[in-house]
């Protein structure tokens, strides 16, 4: 596709918005707005995802924010757990508060990939952007929960954004815009180093060397802003300027077993490498047949999650219609800025939330492959009959996204309504729960105790002793601990009751969850009888 075609048909597209697009925009936006709250809000607890790094890692960070005192800094840059804590002085719920914050990142990432799209490619890429949104699971899922992903996807969004507008209007103002956004995305997500390689764009700009190294300092002085600012705050409450368990975090990808990303997996591997360099130099081979493979993975059947079907059948085509769309220097470097960005993110184990940043581009590329598909055709009915199907298919992944997002939310809603009902009666403020999961703990004011990574009975048993002089102790067994803890299968059954254990409350269904009372009269220890051994 030469230029001049490209020329064309961006014209044609252009004259064919201009009757309806603005409405189409609106109505998008706005269904796109009324699924993420219905979907988050249709719902009374954090679900056991996601929402279990929010509870676990992110309002504890910010609660030490509120406190004055120093952060932990554990895997991620401390401006998310910053935003909670202003948005929760407001609201005063640390749940509603990362709901609230998901879903208006979510509408302003939607929101800036339409303009950068349709700025960049034309207008029918821009309604893509917002059509990938609204097909896509992973992104309404994580649009509806409390996480950071769509709050980074905002600021990722937002400096491309600045960028774009900074090239087609070079000024060192702008690009000291863009960098303060990219300073921002650095303080939210580790892999915001990619948009680091937007330092490269003012120096290939034309005009004279002086005004090429004015537009660069100020994209370098407006990065360095909020970087400087955290490094004030981390100095004056003695919190580390950068997360401590990067190295961790990334030899659990290529050295921990299990599924590679739960805490299982990390206790493997924790305090295991020095750094960084030291993860990934340790065995080489290793790493670079792990990354490998999961590059392929990723390319075969990783993409194909992130928009619904039947759609997501046609990724590699739409894909391909960007690449083919607009060819220049601009076009190349979005290109390999997020080619990049995959290379970073497959140094970790997949997750759909963390490629979310894809799923505009993906949606504009189907938009503009279905309207070249259409509009090439000669034979009118043929081009109405293919516009119609290619409508349903459009209808069918939007539904289908939405259901999906719907049943994730739903996970574990039952189980929790339940034991969280029942232990609001039983644990008192300050107690403390041993559990897999933060929910229980978190929603009746108790502190969540995970026991070492030996979860043999004795072991938790020692553990709960260790805890029992500071205040009651109770142990929640449910469908996270029947997952992570098989040692402990036998606390399913209520008639097993380890002595030392008191049963204070159990689900209904049989199998389902039981709250346990810690004994200090005697240690846990299973009994022979009924068939508990």
């Amino acid at each position: 596709m030469n230029n001049h075609t490209s020329s064309r048909l961006a014209m044609r597209i252009q004259r064919a918005y201009c009757g309806w697009s603005k409405l189409l925009v609106w109505c998008m936006i706005t269904l796109l707005g009324f699924s993420l709250i219905s979907i988050a809000f249709s719902r009374s607890y954090p679900s056991f995802g996601v929402e279990t790094d929010y509870l676990a890692t992110f309002v504890p960070e910010a609660r030490r924010i509120l406190a004055g005192g120093p952060l932990m800094v554990q895997w991620h840059p401390p401006l998310y757990p910053l935003a909670l804590a202003s948005v929760h002085l407001l609201i005063g719920d640390w749940f509603a508060t990362g709901l609230i914050i998901s879903i208006m990142t979510s509408l302003a990432a939607a929101w800036l990939a339409f303009i950068l799209l349709r700025g960049f490619l034309g207008i029918a890429a821009g309604v893509g952007a917002l059509f990938g949104c609204l097909a896509s699971g992973p992104f309404l899922s994580m649009g509806s929960s409390a996480s950071s992903d769509t709050f980074f996807l905002a600021l990722f969004f937002a400096s491309l954004l600045a960028a774009h507008r900074a090239i087609g209007q070079p000024s060192a103002r702008r690009w000291a815009v863009c960098g303060v956004w990219v300073g921002l995305a650095l303080l939210t997500r580790s892999n915001a180093l990619t948009l680091a390689l937007l330092a490269a764009a003012p120096l290939l700009l034309d005009g004279p060397s002086w005004r090429r190294l004015e537009r660069l300092l100020g994209f370098v002085g407006g990065a360095t802003v909020p970087l400087l600012v955290w490094s004030v705050i981390a100095l004056a409450t003695g919190s580390p300027l950068v997360p401590q368990g990067s190295a961790d975090n990334l030899a659990m990808t290529f050295y921990a077993s299990g599924d590679r990303i739960s805490m299982e997996s990390m206790r493997q591997v924790t305090g295991e490498f020095s750094g960084i360099l030291d993860v990934l130099t340790r065995d080489p081979l290793q790493v670079l047949i792990i990354y490998t493979m999961g590059l392929v993975s990723l390319v075969r059947s990783g993409l194909i999650y992130l928009i619904a079907p039947p759609l997501n059948l046609f990724i590699g085509a739409a894909l391909m219609m960007l690449i083919l769309t607009r060819r220049d220097r601009v076009a190349l470097g979005l290109i390999i800025i997020l080619f990049v960005q995959v290379l970073l993110l497959n140094l970790k184990t997949f997750e759909q939330r963390h490629y979310l940043f894809l799923v505009p581009f993906i949606g504009s590329g189907l938009v503009m492959f279905a309207w070249v598909l259409t509009a090439r055709l000669a034979d009118r009915s043929v081009r109405r009959t293919i516009a119609t199907c290619v409508g349903l298919c459009g209808v069918v992944a939007v539904s289908a996204s939405l259901a999906e997002a719907i049943r994730t939310s739903r996970l574990n809603q039952a189980e929790l309504s339940e034991a969280v009902i029942s232990a609001l009666d039983i644990i008192p403020s300050g107690a403390s729960v041993v559990a897999r999961k933060p929910h229980i703990g978190f929603m009746v004011g108790a502190e969540t105790v995970v026991p070492p990574s030996d979860t043999s009975p004795e072991s938790v048993g020692g553990a709960m002793a260790a805890i029992a002089s500071a205040g009651p102790v109770f142990l929640y067994y449910g469908a996270a601990e029947r997952a992570y803890w098989p040692e402990l299968s036998a606390l399913a059954d209520p008639r097993c009751a380890p002595v030392g254990l008191v049963v204070e409350a159990q689900g209904a269904a049989d199998g389902g969850w039981v709250l346990y009372r810690y004994s200090t009269e005697e240690a846990p220890a299973l009994r022979e009888e009924d068939g508990c051994a």
